[in-house]
């Protein structure tokens, strides 16, 4: 799909309804809802559940115990598409890691994405899984509308300091997986 922001109006389309597994451009309804709801020097604490997923999966290496906020945390997730920040995003937007996953379909409802089904706020592949590419378009519209959400698309890199459960300091630099950004695609 090609669509005119201005107007709303798709320009070309093809398949545009069709389910897909939309992988961790999840990751766009993780980051609307943190700039949403979430207080961007709110301070967050990683579970044991953070680290938990499969070992081949995208990550920043966050351990139970460590401590940043919520702007670091989403920087590492839009600009490493990191796996176990959206787990930690998720934990600390929502009640718990599952409201969070209801408060990602209840507000794709809300924007008129209705053929978009989240089971987690990463992307790592479930068959309950999908979205359209139409609904995504209306997810990352959505998006825009927040300046957090517009400046951190931009970034080529991210690079910080965090603490751990010990209070010992950990930085932590990432190059974007943004190949189009970086100039590495065409």
């Amino acid at each position: 799909g090609l669509f005119d922001l201005q107007d709303g109006k798709t320009v070309v389309e093809e398949n545009l309804t069709k389910r897909l597994y939309p992988a961790s451009i999840t990751k766009i309804m993780t980051a609307l809802l943190a700039v949403k709801y979430g207080d961007m020097d709110e301070m967050l604490t990683a579970s044991a559940r953070v680290p938990e997923m499969e070992w081949e999966a995208q990550k920043i290496g966050i351990e139970k115990g460590d401590r940043m906020t919520m702007e670091q945390a989403l920087n590492y997730l839009l600009v490493y598409s990191a796996n176990d920040a959206a787990v930690l995003i998720a934990e600390n937007i929502g009640k718990d890691y599952d409201d969070f996953i209801r408060m990602m379909n209840e507000e794709a409802a809300r924007i008129g994405a209705t053929n978009t089904h989240f089971v987690n706020p990463h992307g790592l592949h479930d068959p309950d899984h999908y979205t359209t590419a139409y609904d995504l378009y209306l997810i990352f519209r959505e998006c825009l509308k927040y300046p957090e959400f517009r400046k951190l698309m931009h970034q080529d890199y991210y690079s910080t300091i965090f603490h751990d459960k010990d209070g010992n300091m950990r930085a932590i630099e990432v190059p974007s997986t943004d190949f189009y950004l970086l100039g590495t695609a065409s």
